[in-house]
């Protein structure tokens, strides 16, 4: 029953998978730079990411 609870909690997300080293790690428009930004619901899993982008963005 807990994944219907985390369903409804990303509701109007869309999961996305990258590939990643220890953090997360999403390359900045623009700067070419590499940060790891904790806000969008990473999980970081054997060498992958899952996070969750606002559907529409």
């Amino acid at each position: 029953m807990k994944q219907q609870a985390a369903a409804k909690k990303y509701q109007g997300y869309v999961k996305r998978t990258t590939k990643c080293c220890r953090h997360c790690k999403f390359r900045e428009p623009g700067t070419g730079a590499d940060t790891c930004r904790m806000g969008a619901f990473p999980v970081a899993q054997l060498g992958f990411c899952d996070f969750y982008e606002e559907k529409g963005k």
